[in-house]
């Protein structure tokens, strides 16, 4: 197989013997697929015209030769080749062929295969890009891992506060509602008659009366004062004397009822007043 240097004006050729003398050997170029970015660097250090040689040209016969290597070999610390001087106007001598060099068509191929190269470039960009973006410090990252901790906490006891909060509230809450339960029992109730009707002690509407419940709703009646306590009192059948505030407020059912207990019993008129507030 054929070997022939792309580098610049370099003339090694294995049909010409006399090019490859002190031991001259053969490097294949970086393939573009798999490293186009040392493809392309090869390429550049070249000194060859883009039109002669890119990227979409390269294949597994196109070779640099030991001559243009610093250690006559890629290596770890120069895996490229030297820089040449590029020659702007080649002539059939410099290329060190016979045939004038071939026009650059464009081809669907060539285009299928310098989309692939430039997707390889992008995909390495987005790498590199990613590599960028370092892990913090581990001193950041206890500091930031602290603060996390230190919200949480603070957090949590937020909420401990509402939750005792809510259950002082819940407890006053009902303290009030015993408290006004006690208050209503302690109140005094205004002495009517219904409350002595429904005494327990027998037949003790009629000792404080000398009348029976029924019999007070007929006088009222026939007195034309309301007959039940769920009725008002439209007209007021008395001419007072005196009229205070105490009586304009008190139903005429009441004030009958203490007439008659004051008749009955001869009630004293302080433990009447007492009773009606």
């Amino acid at each position: 197989m054929v070997k022939r240097c792309a580098y610049g004006t370099c003339k090694s050729d294995t049909r010409y013997p006399k090019s490859l003398e002190g031991g001259v050997v053969f490097f294949a170029f970086p393939k573009p697929k798999t490293q186009a970015e040392r493809c392309r660097q090869w390429i550049k250090q070249c000194g060859r015209p883009h039109s002669q040689l890119t990227a979409s040209k390269i294949n597994k016969h196109t070779y640099a030769c030991s001559k243009h290597f610093t250690n006559g070999s890629p290596t770890p610390e120069y895996p490229n080749p030297v820089q040449a001087v590029q020659v702007p106007n080649p002539t059939r001598e410099h290329l060190g062929g016979c045939r004038k060099p071939p026009t650059e068509r464009f081809s669907l191929q060539d285009a299928s295969t310098s989309s692939t190269i430039e997707a390889e470039d992008t995909q390495e960009c987005v790498v590199d890009s990613e590599n960028l973006e370092q892990p913090l410090l581990p001193e950041l990252q206890l500091e930031k891992e602290t603060e996390e901790e230190q919200g949480t906490g603070k957090q949590k006891s937020l909420e401990e506060d509402n939750n005792n909060l809510k259950m002082k509230l819940l407890v006053k809450e009902a303290e009030i509602d015993r408290l006004k339960s006690e208050i209503s029992t302690l109140r005094k109730k205004t002495l009517t008659p219904e409350l002595i009707q429904s005494s327990n002690i027998s037949r003790m509407f009629e000792y404080s009366t000398g009348f029976t419940y029924d019999q007070l709703n007929q006088l009222c009646t026939v007195f034309r004062i309301p007959n039940n306590p769920h009725t008002i009192s439209i007209t007021i059948p008395l001419n007072y004397k005196r009229s205070d505030r105490e009586i304009a407020e008190m139903p005429l059912r009441n004030q009958l009822l203490f007439v008659l207990m004051k008749l009955r019993n001869n009630e004293d008129l302080k433990s009447l007043a007492f009773d009606s507030t």
